[in-house]
């Protein structure tokens, strides 16, 4: 396989992965299809996509710094943890209140304002890219070194982000008939956005 492609094809793999467990911006995704409002799904995926690529490409550029100054860091899992309590406080008051409905004209903008948002206040995204990419480094299974290779690795890590999200979202849309109930919406995910949000500060 061309080098680049394999780069780039090993950076969708592992945000892919890397994207599975719970977290602020899958849930949100789940979110959005169990209320069947695709367009904001694909637009708050995008959104989230393009943070992603940011936060990753920040990580891998500067990876010799960060691993020098790791009290840097300290403070992203403070700023993760709080964005997700207050984020489940939320879902917990919000009024029970799913009905029917067409998505509206501005459906887009809003998806997209809300994962920029939940993205940049969800930089644990830099540490684990960082860890993540020191691994595969360590262990030969790739080698990155210069600026434009990182570019192609962290587009791979951000439309791996794009198509777990969106995947979410779609397949909770499908099973949305046995789903759809207002406690499972909004009251479940409440609970664990504040319990990953605890353990965030905990762990």
């Amino acid at each position: 396989m061309n080098t680049s492609l394999y780069i780039f094809f090993a950076g969708v793999f592992f945000s892919f992965l890397g994207s599975i467990p719970p977290g602020t911006l899958n849930l949100t995704a789940l979110q959005y299809g169990l209320l069947h409002r695709l367009r904001a799904a694909f637009y708050f995926a995008l959104a989230s996509g393009i943070v992603e690529y940011g936060y990753a490409f920040l990580a891998v550029r500067f990876q010799v710094y960060l691993q020098d100054n790791t009290s840097f860091m300290d403070y992203f899992p403070v700023i993760a943890g709080s964005v997700m309590i207050l984020y489940g406080i939320y879902n917990l008051f919000k009024k029970l209140n799913i009905r029917e409905q067409q998505e509206e004209e501005g459906e887009g903008r809003q998806g997209f304002r809300r994962g920029v948002v939940l993205s940049v206040l969800n930089p644990l995204a830099m540490p684990f890219w960082l860890a993540v990419t020191a691994y595969l480094q360590g262990e030969g299974i790739l080698m990155i070194m210069d600026v434009p290779r990182i570019a192609i690795y962290v587009a791979g890590i951000s439309t791996g982000t794009f198509l777990l999200l969106y995947l979410v979202a779609r397949l909770a849309k499908y099973f949305s008939h046995w789903l759809r109930n207002p406690i499972i919406v909004y009251r479940l995910p409440g609970v664990i956005f504040i319990l990953l949000g605890l353990y965030t500060f905990l762990h």
